[in-house]
């Protein structure tokens, strides 16, 4: 049985996509070098910066990063201040 270039390149393409979109999805919600670098007492602001915005909800009490098919979560909680008081966080995967 012979493949052509074609058929071997479309089908690395896929197999190349859906790599990339099952660590997407069953990756650490936040990785630890970039959650460490939220503290108690940076603003919105500060968060912003680092985590872009959340993908599952946002408050002024509090910022939710969730990725599908991952049962952990990373949320950001805010005091009246809006500032950082402490960071919920759940990594499954």
């Amino acid at each position: 049985m012979r493949f052509s270039l074609k058929a071997l390149l479309i089908v690395t393409g896929i197999v190349a996509l859906a790599i990339f979109g099952l660590r997407h999805c069953f990756g650490p919600v936040i990785p630890t070098s970039t959650a460490s670098k939220i503290q108690p007492g940076m603003t919105h602001h500060d968060v912003y910066a680092i985590l872009g915005s959340p993908n599952d909800g946002m408050t002024n009490e509090s910022w939710a990063y969730v990725r599908p098919f991952n049962p952990g979560w990373f949320v950001v909680h805010f005091d009246s201040n809006r500032n950082v008081s402490y960071v919920d966080h759940e990594t499954v995967f």
